[in-house]
């Protein structure tokens, strides 16, 4: 796995645990490459707020998921 912000640090520098998410490599890179696109297209508050979105979505779903495991596990 490897962490992805969700809004670009390069634009916000935040490096809070609220705008990271876990990826692996290949979906990291695959959104690095659309949100890079996205961006040459101009970030403004629409964009942004569809992909804090969907990341947000998927950000609460793999938190979900990993204390599912943890109880598994005590």
């Amino acid at each position: 796995l490897q962490v992805h912000h969700i809004i670009p640090f390069r634009l916000t520098m935040d490096n809070s645990q609220g705008n990271l998410i876990p990826l692996c490599v290949k979906h990291h890179r695959w959104v690095e490459t659309i949100l890079v696109g996205t961006e040459e297209f101009g970030f403004d508050d629409t964009a942004r707020m569809a992909w804090v979105g969907m990341l947000k979505e998927r950000q609460l779903a793999t938190a979900s998921k990993l204390m599912e495991i943890r109880l598994a596990h005590v």
